[in-house]
């Protein structure tokens, strides 16, 4: 080593020397002399802090008062009649000014709670009147002074001796701290023993503040983002019963006092404080570079912990173990949200089905008599209690496979009950009458279900060509319900001069239920487009009304799409419903299937997308239910896709009423003859010419 640096490293162990005898020597007097200031301080401190909260509970005072010197209370409480003084003292609460007081407590002789204002759920008076202390009193059977409570609050509160009892009453400790905090200076705090803030005039400070108690430090100097220095001090402070209620904390701007200190000091201890602060502000430069990115990667695992998957990670790009860290939380992330999507997936499969099969048993259970009814009822409901409990497993197949058992033999013994009955009914006369009523009834049955069917049809656009006198675009449409009233929809109307809107849908099951749930959906579709909305916003608003009430867990597929004739330009939302196909001129078809939304009603918190495409002019929209796709010949075979794929390619050209009457012909060819099973529903649209181009003609 040369010897000119070995100079300079005996220099500055010299210097180090010198400063540390100097500054020793300045922290002993400084500590001496602040031991007494402490002491004179902590005193003051006490003294303000009891007169404020004598003056702040003044008003719990005056309304003592009030209370007290109701007449029918006061009375009732010296004939010892509780039941009329607490009635009275609930009415003469009832019309308080809720801002004037917190709880308001009638105890009687021996601290028990007759009364509260925190109501029924509360049992535990606030105040044990047999330990007040002798300093709480303020005369006249009163005392004043905090109270401990649950959790570790405190409240300013006042408590008045009656014939009988006593009566409490509190306030919030927030104002009482802030006229403790304007007349000291500075910002102050409540502290329990184990270093838990309980109030606080400004919360900024207090996570350095409980650092600071929590490491012993009594007195403690925090900075803020200022360059202010505040110094802390605490004092003792005690409760009604005089026994310790927590710390009372004065935070007080010292930066004067500190700048002047250090002008005095700062001669002997500038270089090595230089020095430290630079080591320092090196030391936290280099650790704050090398651990922010693992504290953001901890904020992200603990919301993948606690089920928050929306909190997406920024990984750095680095080859240390930083960067392999940050790669294997992304991992951790995409594996969470792909369970929580199949989790979703499989409660709702689970969920329909349960509901599908329910919704079957109650049916073929009406068909039973009472005893064998009630018995399946029951299972019915055991299953559901059994469902709740164990979701997402798949313990529930056991009881289901014997409740089907038990309905199998029920069923079978119903059935000979009922032919032997049948043959008994045949011989007598009285019955036979009775057969013939029931006979008229299921013909009225029938007349009103067809009537239902004329006007669920009639309630339908039928009349084509639907507009016209717009020659820039066409519609046609076109319901075959498979029973006499359906389950499908399809409708079509304006929104402007400009606009479009055409919607179709298919409701879970058929019959009444499935037409009065379908025509709602249909109803609230119309009326959300008409208001301004979106095909996406119109199936979020349908959804969260349908998903709202719906016990009978019914959900319908439905697809709405808007064409401005203007541009061509279609927007289309799709809610579990088939995909639509789209014929250009040209005789390219192709399905959009893009963005599938989940089916309206099922659940209330659904997210919907939005499909645009552009139009030229004659391309064909050709909207459809699952009756076509599913429909059977006589072999039980499926027309499916491919079918409708074929019967749409053979179109000759985009005639929106031949594209309809060639894909049903193609049905009724296929089927030939066989039993419709479901509900056929049909409707294309197509652009003619755009708007705006013929304008520019004319």
């Amino acid at each position: 080593m040369l010897l000119r640096i070995r100079l300079v490293l005996v220099l500055l162990l010299v210097i180090a020397v010198i400063t540390g005898l100097v500054a020793a020597a300045a922290t002993v007097i400084a500590e001496r002399v602040g031991r007494d200031a402490n002491r004179t301080e902590r005193t003051a401190q006490l003294k303000v802090w009891e007169v404020t909260v004598r003056a702040e509970a003044s008003p719990l005072l005056q309304l003592l008062r009030e209370l007290t010197g109701d007449t029918v209370f006061r009375e009732s409480m010296e004939l010892g009649d509780r039941l009329a003084a607490t009635d009275r003292l609930a009415e003469r609460v009832g019309g308080l000014d809720r801002n004037l007081y917190e709880r308001i407590d009638l105890l009687g002789p021996d601290g028990q709670l007759l009364w509260t204002s925190a109501g029924h759920g509360e049992d535990r008076a606030m105040v044990d009147v047999r330990r007040l202390a002798p300093e709480a009193r303020a005369g006249d059977g009163i005392s004043v002074g905090l109270q401990s409570e649950a959790g570790g609050r405190l409240a300013p509160t006042v408590v008045s001796a009656l014939a009988g009892g006593h009566l409490a009453i509190s306030r919030p400790l927030g104002p009482t701290l802030k006229a403790f905090a304007d007349t000291y200076g500075g910002n102050a705090y409540l502290m329990s023993a184990d270093t838990t803030r309980i109030a606080a005039t400004d919360e900024r400070a207090w996570p350095d503040l409980e650092a600071a108690y929590r490491s012993g430090d009594i007195d403690p100097v925090i900075e803020d983002v200022d360059g202010r220095v505040h110094k802390a001090r605490s004092v003792e402070i005690s409760d009604l019963s005089g026994s310790p209620a927590g710390w009372l904390i004065a935070l007080r701007d010292v930066t004067v006092e500190r700048e002047q200190r250090w002008l005095v000091t700062s001669t002997t201890i500038v270089s090595c404080g230089l020095i430290l602060l630079i080591v320092v502000g090196m030391l936290y430069g280099w650790l704050r570079h090398s651990l922010l990115p693992l504290e953001e990667l901890a904020l992200v695992v603990k919301a993948v912990a606690s089920g928050n998957l929306l909190l997406s990670p920024d990984p750095p790009r680095r080859a240390d173990e930083v960067g392999g860290i940050a790669q294997a939380v992304g991992v951790l992330r995409e594996g969470a949200i792909a369970l929580e999507q199949i989790r979703f997936r499989q409660s709702r499969e689970r969920r329909r089905s349960e509901a599908m099969i329910r919704e079957k048993m109650q049916e073929l259970a009406a068909t039973l008599d009472s005893p064998a009814r009630a018995e399946l009822e029951h299972d019915l409901a055991r299953i559901e209690a059994e469902s709740r409990v164990g979701e997402g497993e798949a313990g529930g197949a056991k009881p289901l496979a014997v409740a089907f058992e038990h309905m199998t033999g029920r069923v079978l013994a119903q059935y000979q009950e009922l032919s032997r009955l049948l043959a008994e009914r045949t011989r007598d006369l009285e019955r036979l009458k009775e057969a013939v009523r029931e006979r008229e009834e299921l013909v009225h049955l029938r007349q009103e279900l067809s009537i239902a069917r004329t006007l669920q049809l009639s309630s339908l656009p039928t009349s084509f060509p639907a507009f016209p006198e717009r020659t820039e675009f066409d519609v046609f449409a076109a319901m075959r319900p498979a029973e006499e009233v359906g389950g499908d929809f399809y409708d079509f109307f304006l929104l402007d001069d400009d606009q479009v809107a055409v919607a179709i849908g298919d409701a879970s099951g058929k019959g009444v239920a499935a037409a009065m749930f379908i025509a709602i959906a249909r109803s609230l579709i119309k009326a959300a487009c008409l208001q301004g909305l979106g095909p996406a916003e119109a199936m979020r608003f349908v959804n969260d009304v349908l998903a709202r009430d719906n016990p009978q867990m019914m959900f319908a597929t439905a697809l709405v799409a808007i064409l401005d004739t203007r541009t061509g330009l279609l927007r289309l939302a799709n809610a579990g419903h088939n995909p639509p196909f789209l014929r250009r001129h040209d005789g390219e078809l192709s399905a959009i299937d893009r963005f599938l939304g989940p089916a309206l009603g099922v659940s209330d918190l659904a997210g919907f997308e939005e499909v645009t495409l552009q139009l030229r002019e004659r391309d064909l929209l050709f909207l459809f239910t699952d009756g076509v796709t599913e429909a059977a010949d006589r072999q039980e075979r499926f027309f499916d896709t491919d079918g409708l794929v074929r019967a749409l390619g053979e179109l000759d050209g985009g005639d929106p009423r031949r594209a309809v009457e060639d894909v049903q012909a193609g049905l009724d060819a296929f089927t030939a003859g066989a039993a419709q099973a479901d509900d056929i529903t049909m409707l294309a649209l197509q652009l003619r010419a755009l708007k705006r181009i013929r304008a520019l003609a004319a």
